[in-house]
């Protein structure tokens, strides 16, 4: 099971980055934040330097973007989770996505445009028509409905969490 490694932190607030403004900035460190949204689907995350993210409700994020050398590990708690977001900047080792236990579904709604590594083994994961993810997935189910992109990257094939892994069945519909 995923285990937060800490349970509390700054909270993440608003800044700006390269002249861009962003709702939620993180300069390195931990941060801890019940709901990860600004009340609509223009949510933007800007990441700086390593950081720790766990956010115990709620994730609407449109764009994630990432300095160059910057890292992002996201705890997810929340039970049923629906993200769409478009990840910039980054390559799959930068970013990584922890289901916690309590996190038992996660959709990536159609756009959805994720470069990481997503370690979620209680969550179910759907995905919709439009998504691509360019990294690793580790989850318990994988369900998808239209079009669907999956590009493994070698260079997640290291990463301590996905060494382990064996495709042990597919169905192509």
């Amino acid at each position: 099971d995923v285990t937060v490694p800490f349970t509390n932190g700054y909270a993440p607030i608003r800044g700006s980055a390269n002249g861009t403004n962003y709702t939620y900035v993180l300069d390195g460190g931990k941060y801890m934040i019940d709901n990860l949204n600004a009340g609509g689907s223009a949510t933007t995350l800007y990441v700086g330097a390593p950081s720790l993210l766990y956010v115990t409700g709620d994730i609407q994020l449109s764009t994630i973007v990432f300095a160059p050398g910057a890292r992002l590990h996201l705890y997810m708690a929340a039970p049923s989770i629906a993200i769409a977001p478009v990840v910039l900047g980054a390559t799959p080792p930068q970013f990584t996505i922890w289901g916690l236990p309590t996190c038992t579904s996660l959709t990536l709604n159609g756009g959805t445009k994720l470069v990481g590594v997503i370690y979620a083994p209680e969550t179910n994961l759907k995905a919709a028509g439009g998504a691509s993810i360019y990294g690793a997935i580790m989850c318990g189910s994988f369900t998808c409905s239209g079009t669907f992109d999956f590009h493994f990257d070698l260079a997640t094939a290291n990463a301590t969490v996905i060494n382990l892994l064996t495709l042990l069945s597919w169905d192509e519909l």
